[in-house]
């Protein structure tokens, strides 16, 4: 499991903050949103699409992801998903997302322009995605059992965590 990130929600150091944390030299005190990469039997899994994706996949050498999972609909959760956009031609295929319903419907809105009605004349610029929806049924994915895991994100907020193999990623 490589962590791409493990900040808060706008990234460590957060813009125009002057705490201690933000303002200091160490290392430790620069992270970027949320995200991790796994190397499983069958392929690269990625746990969500923050909008850092690219500099992370970059920073950690992964050259391609072959499956998506989702967390859940936050925005430092989703928005780097267009940085999806090359993998369809390494692959072959569409980047296969799964998530649950509500997941899917947030994506579907934010990047419209990634389902079109039509297929696109253009498709270099579109995302080729393709929806797989889950619960908290196990299922098997790039040769490992994944276990989702109901969570609480704040007080009332459910997301998926998700168990695979002997290794657990919470958010």
């Amino acid at each position: 499991m490589i962590f791409l990130g493990t900040g808060t929600s706008v990234g460590v150091p957060s813009i125009g903050c002057d705490c201690p944390v933000c303002t200091s030299d160490n290392p430790r005190n620069q992270r970027l949103r949320c995200a991790v990469a796994l190397g499983l039997p069958e392929g690269n899994l990625l746990i969500d699409t923050p909008p850092d994706l690219r500099t992370q996949l970059l920073r950690e050498g992964i050259g391609v992801v072959h499956a998506v999972l989702f967390t859940h609909e936050h925005a430092d959760h989703l928005f780097g998903l267009d940085d999806l956009r090359l993998f369809p031609f390494y692959l072959g295929h569409a980047v296969p997302l799964y998530c649950e319903p509500r997941v899917e419907q947030r994506i579907r809105h934010s990047f419209d322009y990634a389902f079109p009605e039509r297929p696109p004349t253009h498709t270099g610029a579109v995302p080729q995605l393709e929806f797989r929806q889950i619960s908290t049924e196990p299922f098997d994915l790039l040769g490992a059992r994944i276990t989702p895991i109901r969570l609480l994100h704040g007080p009332r907020f459910q997301v998926l965590g998700f168990r695979i193999g002997n290794v657990a990623y919470c958010t």
